[in-house]
């Protein structure tokens, strides 16, 4: 599972505390410092908030626990 994230977004250190306390792995991308991999996320997800969830060539944006849960079904 790979985030992409801002230090700024409240939601995104929300997504971290979540996955870390449920002992899910992840790679955090930080997009305040990666722009790059920011413009290619939102041109496949066609969003541009914050946090993303990238899974087994799925995307979720925002923090939804019940859309996070799915991904693992």
């Amino acid at each position: 599972m790979t985030i992409y994230t801002s230090p700024s977004c409240t939601n995104c250190q929300a997504l971290k505390a979540y996955l870390k306390n449920k002992g899910i792995d992840f790679k955090e991308i930080d997009v305040s410092i990666d722009q790059d991999a920011f413009s290619k996320v939102v041109i496949k997800t066609k969003k541009m908030e914050l946090p993303i969830i990238e899974y087994k060539d799925k995307y979720l944006v925002g923090f939804n626990i019940n859309e996070i849960e799915k991904l693992y079904e």
